[in-house]
């Protein structure tokens, strides 16, 4: 991590910094983690979604993702990325990806 020379810390203050670095490590991987698999899920539905509609249950399935964070996936990519909200398939919406839409940050 780059130096940041503006700031003009005391050697106690750099020390400080770096202790409660150290020490916040242990909650910082596993929160980094989770982000890190977030994200690959909803890449996962993004490209599923490029392919056909679907609905929240039918991408929980194919995915093997629990339904419930699987809405909270969905409801965030509607709300973030755009996806579309369908016809209604029984008791449930059927999304999709915008036409044009990128699947995942690699494309």
């Amino acid at each position: 991590m780059a130096e940041r020379r503006d700031l003009h810390l005391t050697p106690e203050q750099v020390q400080a910094i770096a202790a409660l670095r150290d020490e916040r490590k242990v909650s910082i991987a596993p929160a980094i983690a989770d982000h890190r698999q977030r994200a690959k899920d909803m890449t996962r539905i993004k490209r599923l979604l490029a392919e056909t509609p679907m609905t929240v249950p039918e991408i929980a399935a194919a995915l093997s993702i629990p339904a419930d964070k699987t809405l909270w996936y969905v409801t965030a990519l509607k709300r973030y990325d755009g996806l579309l909200e369908g016809a209604k398939d029984d008791d449930y919406f059927r999304y999709s990806l915008p036409a044009g839409a990128k699947a995942s940050d690699e494309d």
